[in-house]
């Protein structure tokens, strides 16, 4: 297993129910990365790709806007473009529908996924499901938002209005800015993200995994089968493996002859200890692309997309604009003590992750590029990598979210082979 998130971990677990030994493999202890730093939001209503029409032209608007919800360094951006254009392809009417419809199959297994593995793992506990309240200034503003909520409608996902004393009611913390809401009564959250990683931890030690914290640098590859990873300290031999890096997964698969339009799309959060303030359920203030979460070390503001690359240093101004919106949207919230954090989210341009086996190594299958919803989707990610594995009929057809669709191939020359 390369890669040691939630997602790497639900693969390792699943593979361990069918029998398999596995080994973990990370440059960090497992669950480090964005699956410790992220909203804690288990999404299962999320079925809208990241492009829908008209969001090109937001985006200049955004980036400019020291509070906006997108950022970009400069220097970075001529690389960036070409994965814009491919952004904006995927945003016709057609291929959003297309693209929520893949997103749809995956949700709709997803909860029952993440039942088995909190079963599996003794963490009930962790998960709150209160539903989440995202808000508005106005009506107005909600409707030239309306495509995602439209999507979740089309797919069976209700979801109710809320305005004046309503809303007031559900969230009375609430700026009076904010007049117009959307409650969704399926949404759940989790109040500690590293809680849920070291219960897998623990449970895939106590099943006899063996991890292991160092450096994949290349593949090994003879003939049609990777054979081990070359670390910074000495070759790992493999029978097989499963990439789930991350945002640094097409690094990987760029070894293999895939080309990939992986990017990634850094994230913020500032965790407030004694915040004087705390929602009932999870608060989406979705003008900003911001979310606040009741955790048990405190209320966590997170957000953001920043575009920068994946080896670039974190730009902490991006979590000082999550308090300030923070206290914006919570009048009397109590900053002091806060802790900022960074990391990295694999974005595709169609928004769908990449599951299933490698089109050309036999033994390499592929869990990364989950975006905003690799907590979610994690546990779904898993079986369905166990039934590839195993050659079973996997839950959900995995056809939109194979490898090749990107096309273009090119022959493996980084591919490493034994000496």
């Amino acid at each position: 297993m390369l890669g040691g998130g939630i997602v790497g971990l639900s693969c390792a677990l699943a593979l361990q129910r069918d029998g398999r030994a596995v080994t973990i493999i990370d440059r960090a202890r497992p669950g480090q990365g964005a699956s410790y730093g992220h909203a804690g939001g288990i999404a299962v209503t999320w079925v809208s790709p990241q492009g829908i029409p008209g969001i090109v032209r937001r985006l200049p608007k955004w980036i400019v806007d020291p509070l906006g919800p997108v950022a970009v360094r400069w220097a970075y951006l001529p690389r960036l473009i070409p994965w814009f254009i491919r952004l904006r392809r995927h945003s016709s009417t057609s291929e959003v529908d297309r693209l929520s419809a893949a997103l749809a199959s995956l949700m709709g297994e997803s909860w029952a996924a993440w039942d088995r593995s909190l079963t599996d793992t003794g963490s009930h506990d962790l998960v709150r499901h209160g539903g989440s309240l995202s808000v508005y200034p106005n009506r107005a503003y909600m409707e030239s938002d309306r495509v995602p909520w439209d999507l979740r409608q089309r797919h069976g996902f209700s979801w109710e209005p809320l305005e004046g004393s309503d809303l007031r009611r559900m969230e009375p913390a609430l700026a009076d800015d904010y007049g117009f809401g959307i409650f969704e009564p399926l949404a759940k959250w989790c109040e500690d993200p590293s809680g849920i990683t070291d219960a897998l931890v623990r449970r895939l030690l106590d099943n006899g995994a063996v991890i292991e914290e160092r450096n994949v640098t290349s593949l090994l590859t003879d003939n049609d089968a990777v054979t081990a990873l070359r670390t910074t300290t000495g070759d790992v031999e493999v029978s097989s493996v499963v990439i789930a890096a991350g945002a640094w997964s097409h690094r990987f698969a760029g070894q293999l002859g895939h080309r990939v339009p992986l990017e990634s799309e850094r994230g913020y959060h500032v965790d407030l200890p004694n915040p004087g303030i705390m929602p009932a359920r999870i608060l989406s203030l979705a003008a900003h692309k911001v979310v606040a979460t009741p955790m048990r070390q405190g209320l966590r503001l997170s957000g953001t997309a920043e575009f920068s690359g994946v080896d670039s240093p974190p730009d902490f101004r991006r979590a000082d604009a999550l308090l300030e919106i923070g206290r914006r949207a919570l009048p009397g919230l109590n900053t002091d003590g806060f802790s900022q954090w960074s990391g990295d989210r694999p974005i595709l341009p169609d928004s769908l992750p990449v599951i299933g086996r490698d089109p050309l190594f036999s033994n390499v299958f592929h869990a990364f590029g989950h975006s905003h919803i690799g907590f979610t989707l994690g546990p779904l990610t898993g079986e369905l990598i166990a039934d590839a594995v195993a050659g079973r009929e996997p839950k959900v057809p995995l056809d939109p979210f194979r490898l090749d669709r990107f096309g273009r191939r090119k022959r493996n020359p980084a591919a490493t082979r034994p000496e």
